[in-house]
């Protein structure tokens, strides 16, 4: 992992992840690196903003939640983002997705993203499916 995981913790430094969200921004996070926690607490109104608009998008299409992830968990490969291929391994899971249509999806990625971006893929998918 490039980058220190956090816990479940508040962006203000006196809360517990217990309190409301009044005395500050709470951040529960299991897999989330600190620089994105960092992030969200930094720019509280941007993170909500983002949460609001990834739940209107989620919701504005046909596509089923584990359809959608598959196609984010592509474009992540894409990409070649290790935290969003991680992460949409993780949320396509949980969203009833089987660990070969995972497989399948970053194999699909080859003939457009290539060979390293797939391995890469790969290799990170892995390491999520084995700790699962």
């Amino acid at each position: 992992m490039p980058y220190p995981l956090s816990k479940a913790r508040s962006c203000d430094a006196t809360a517990s992840a217990n309190e409301s969200p009044e005395r500050g921004l709470i951040v529960v996070t299991d897999y989330l690196p600190d620089v994105y926690v960092d992030f969200r607490c930094r720019f509280p109104t941007v993170a909500t903003g983002l949460d609001a608009l990834a739940r209107e998008i989620g919701t504005a299409g046909p596509l089923d939640p584990r359809t959608a992830r598959l196609v984010k968990l592509g474009m992540a490969v894409a990409s070649q983002s290790q935290g969003a291929v991680r992460s949409n391994v993780r949320k396509a899971l949980d969203a009833g997705a089987e660990p070969a249509e995972i497989e399948h999806v970053i194999l699909l990625a080859l003939t457009t993203s290539g060979l390293p971006s797939v391995i890469a893929a790969w290799q990170w998918a892995q390491d999520v499916l084995a700790n699962r």
